[in-house]
């Protein structure tokens, strides 16, 4: 199952992301992938940080306030060596223990991209393996951030196969244990 959390920039996302690994983790599942967190400065947005969900291990993924070896998206720069990064976590992230690829088999893992973005789907840079690893569906639940503007382009590429999930300040807090109860129950 592939949930697309959607909301506007600020409302919660990464902290549902969060939380449900937590959750998650309480039941013994992995969580794999990455958060991408906002860097804050004297309450100024500065940048981004990326978050290897399985090791805890972070990079600086974009800044605002200087100039990062890699591409740049709107107000950002981002690091080269970080998206390298992040791909590997997400080549890696439904191959724990075992080798990828046995038939029949796949880790009880929750999936999480957080997030495909412009940089991505705009200038086919970034975390481009995000289809390869979501079409390998070596995961219980793939739960990507994807901005509004951005689910319809997002739906196409995974042809129906996805559940879109709103985020809003009336429902983020109850959201993560709803992905549970609707999505990693029948597991």
């Amino acid at each position: 199952m592939i949930v697309i959390l959607t909301g506007e920039r600020g409302v919660g996302k990464t902290v549902i992301c969060r939380k449900l690994c937590e959750l998650v983790g309480r039941r013994g599942y992995l969580c794999k992938g990455f958060i991408s967190p906002a860097i804050f400065k004297e309450g100024n947005e500065i940048g981004i940080e990326i978050i290897d969900l399985y090791s805890g291990e972070r990079k600086i993924l974009a800044r605002v306030d200087e100039d990062l070896p890699g591409p740049r998206q709107g107000r950002y720069s981002f690091s080269e060596a970080a998206l390298e990064w992040g791909r590997r976590l997400l080549s890696r992230a439904t191959c724990i223990d075992k080798k990828c690829g046995e038939e029949g088999e796949f880790p009880s893992t929750i999936l999480i991209i957080d997030e495909i973005g412009p940089l991505e789907l705009e200038q086919g840079r970034g975390f481009v393996n995000w289809k390869e690893v979501l079409d390998k569906g070596e995961f219980l639940i793939a739960l990507i951030v994807i901005r509004p503007e951005l689910v319809d382009v997002v739906g196409k590429y995974l042809s129906g196969q996805s559940v879109v999930l709103p985020v809003d300040p009336s429902n983020r807090d109850e959201l993560p244990q709803e992905i549970i109860d609707k999505f990693l129950e029948r597991y």
